[in-house]
Parts: C-alpha cells; sequence; structure tokens
C-alpha cells in the first residue's frame, strides 16, 4: 500500500502541533461520545406529538367515535395548546353532533392562533352558524358614530 504524501505547508496550524495518529483518536472519541448522547437522549416519538393525536383524533373521527376524537383533539391541545388544526377539529366535531355554540367558539379559537386557516373561516360562514356566529359575536366600541 502506497502512502500519500501531503506537505506540511498544506495541514493547518493544528496539524503541524498535533501529530496525524493523535488527531484520529480524538475523532473516534467524539464520535463515540456523539454515539452515547444520541443514545441516552431519545426524540419524542410520535405517538407523543401533538399532530400524532390529531392524526388519530381524525382515524376515530373517520370511524364515527366522536368522543374518543374529541378525546384525542383534547390531548393534542394539551401538548400544544396553539394547535389551530386541532380546535379546528372539535369545532368540526362539535357541530356534528349539534352544539353550534361550542362549535363557533372552536372556529374562533382556531381563526384567533391561525387567521388564515381557510376552513375555519368557511365553516363559520355557513347557514346554520351564521345567525348565531353574528348574534354571539363580542361587540367593540370603535369610538365612532354612525348617522
Amino acid at each position: 500500500m502506497k502512502r500519500l504524501f501531503v506537505p506540511s505547508s498544506l495541514y493547518n496550524g493544528n496539524m503541524r502541533i498535533v501529530r496525524p495518529p493523535l488527531i484520529a483518536g480524538f475523532v473516534k472519541l467524539g464520535v463515540m461520545a456523539l454515539a452515547i448522547l444520541l443514545a441516552v437522549s431519545s426524540p419524542p416519538t410520535a405517538a407523543d406529538t401533538s399532530t400524532a393525536h390529531v392524526v388519530k383524533g381524525d382515524a376515530l373521527m373517520a370511524k364515527n367515535d366522536l368522543d374518543g376524537a374529541i378525546g384525542e383533539y383534547r390531548r393534542a391541545l394539551r401538548m400544544n395548546p396553539r394547535n389551530a388544526q386541532a380546535h379546528y377539529q372539535i369545532g368540526f366535531v362539535l357541530k356534528t353532533k349539534g352544539d353550534l355554540d361550542g362549535a363557533i367558539a372552536e372556529y374562533r379559537e382556531a381563526i384567533r392562533l391561525d387567521p388564515k386557516l381557510a376552513e375555519a373561516h368557511v365553516n363559520i360562514a355557513l347557514p346554520p352558524f351564521r345567525e348565531r356566529a353574528i348574534s354571539t359575536a363580542p361587540l367593540q366600541n370603535t369610538g365612532k358614530q354612525f348617522v
């Protein structure tokens, strides 16, 4: 086996001070330390994330298990209270169950968290909701008078 000769002028400052076999040892030690750290610290599994609970809720919703779906969406919200999709899904299930006031509240929360969530805007504007959403909307005093 032929050795490759590299002139010392190409080495950086560290290579001039530390001999290459010693550097190989440091690299191996670093790789072993990284492997140990990765083995000890485990990232959250998919079952632990908020999105996984939303997916489970969707599956239960498809099976027409509305109460189970709401439970999964609530678990998602416990893990991430700012999950607009979970609020939207709870609103959708509540609408399906006939709780229009609860659905409106969840749709409003979803819109507050994510104003670009088009589904919530569309569902809150549907005829069953339109009258209730307008009548229960909090009035804001802007200080302007209309003549």
